[in-house]
């Protein structure tokens, strides 16, 4: 049956409507060093004289990715011989109901279903639905067959005037791996990566026989676990921070005008102050951002830490909420995911800021934002989630973002110290909120030993 090739062409002419927005191209600072695989072996006799710790990091699942990749392309012609066989039958006659495909409903879970059908409307006969749809079955399966992996933003440029915006890709190929009962990257098909790390404290080694470095004043983007044979983690590794964004905070000039200047990123500020190895702080650090909502191959790296080392992990957060909803998402997981959470949850991850309280403390609190309706909304939503119980921070802060009507956002810190001319307000807030949670840890250890 795996021989089944196919290709779709739409019914009807489809209207792609509007015009193709030029994306300029994502730019990283690779700082990773990649050395041959002989390199490799010398690194890693260096390594065995520094006692680091090497893990493997347990991606090698080629069995049973295998077996995934035929449920998927089994799937995928099950769908597309059903539509093939509604087709045949509206031809014939027998059915005049339109066609129609049941996907996973994501949002509502379980069994839920929910359609893509043609025609969606019997006068108008819009065929984009399904049009897209066959477009996403066609290139997985393709992609399934050559062994070759697509990203969602390849599948989006294939074809611009269909899909019409990248987020429709995204929701279909989601939709359809939680149909076929498999991960997405059991279709083939992954997402672009955009998280950094910042660090020397841990190496990462890859199937390609390449060794990612990570270095304390750069970043690196984070590659995909399945990319990944081990990690080598420095026995001087004492904690770990994950901040929500990588944001680029703006500063007055009054230049002939007022206008807005962009300033450095708040990541990228960390890791170029060196914060990874300050002073203040017992051993070395590791600083990792996802930039907002975290992509599969940042929640794996957190995870993959929470699970496999006793390191300290810590989280930077927003104080709105939006960013209790990115650490819910980084230790609990997220809805639109639950079908592929195995490997991704960070239940260790402790939420250390931002807090309103400590805008409090720093005389802060004129720079407060206020709280919109929606922020309104998604902070009762929270309040009302079974999560919250097992939170106690979360239930305080949302708390104090309603009655205050105010959110705080970490670009607090930065545009206030740039304002003032401190160039450490940002740092010394970081670096005392590890410190004071190291502290606690170190506390309760002692504790346990005694």
């Amino acid at each position: 049956m795996h021989d089944l090739e196919f290709e779709f062409r739409p019914l009807v002419d489809y209207d792609g409507g509007g015009s193709i927005e030029e994306t300029p191209m994502e730019l990283f600072d690779y700082a990773a060093l990649v050395q041959s695989s002989q390199d490799d072996e010398d690194d890693m006799n260096c390594g065995a004289e520094e006692e680091d710790l090497i893990i493997e990091a347990d991606t090698d699942n080629s069995h049973a990715g295998s077996h995934n990749n035929l449920v998927a392309v089994d799937a995928i012609e099950g769908i597309v011989l059903d539509v093939l066989e509604q087709l045949a039958s509206t031809a014939r006659g027998d059915d005049s109901s339109p066609i129609a495909v049941k996907l996973a409903d994501r949002k509502r879970g379980g069994d839920a279903k929910r359609s893509v059908q043609f025609p969606l409307n019997r006068k108008r006969g819009n065929a984009r639905g399904l049009a897209t749809l066959m477009r996403v079955l066609n290139l997985s399966h393709e992609g399934l067959l050559a062994g070759r992996t697509v990203s969602k933003r390849d599948i989006y440029y294939q074809d611009v005037k269909l899909f019409q915006s990248q987020a429709l890709v995204n929701s279909l190929v989601d939709d359809l791996a939680a149909t076929c009962g498999v991960a997405r990257r059991d279709l083939n098909i992954s997402a672009s990566r955009k998280g950094l790390i910042c660090g020397s404290g841990i190496s990462i080694h890859t199937k390609s026989g390449a060794t990612i470095f990570v270095f304390d004043d750069e970043s690196v983007l984070i590659p995909s676990m399945e990319s990944v044979v081990s990690i080598a983690v420095s026995p001087e590794l004492s904690w770990i921070l994950v901040i929500e964004k990588d944001v680029r905070v703006y500063r007055l000039s009054f230049i002939y005008a007022l206008y807005l200047t962009p300033s450095k990123a708040i990541f990228e500020t960390l890791c170029r102050a060196r914060l990874t190895t300050h002073s203040a702080l017992p051993g070395r650090g590791l600083v990792i951002t996802g930039k907002g909502y975290p992509d599969i191959a940042t929640r794996q790296l957190v995870a993959w830490l929470s699970n496999e080392t006793n390191i300290p992990l810590l989280a930077l957060m927003d104080g709105d909420v939006h960013g209790i909803d990115i650490f819910r998402c980084y230790k609990y997981g997220s809805q639109s995911l639950r079908h592929e959470e195995d490997g991704l949850l960070a239940h260790r991850l402790y939420w250390v800021g931002l807090f309103l309280t400590d805008l409090n403390s720093c005389a802060l609190t004129e720079s407060l934002l206020p709280l919109n309706d929606k922020d309104h909304r998604k902070a009762l939503s929270l309040l009302r989630s079974p999560l919250c119980a097992r939170e106690p921070s979360w239930r305080r802060e949302l708390t104090r973002m309603l009655h205050l009507r105010r959110k705080a956002e970490l670009e607090i810190l930065s545009s206030i110290e740039m304002a003032h001319g401190e160039d450490s307000r940002l740092l010394a807030y970081v670096v005392g909120k590890i410190a004071s949670r190291l502290r606690l840890c170190y506390e309760d250890e002692m504790l346990f030993w005694d």
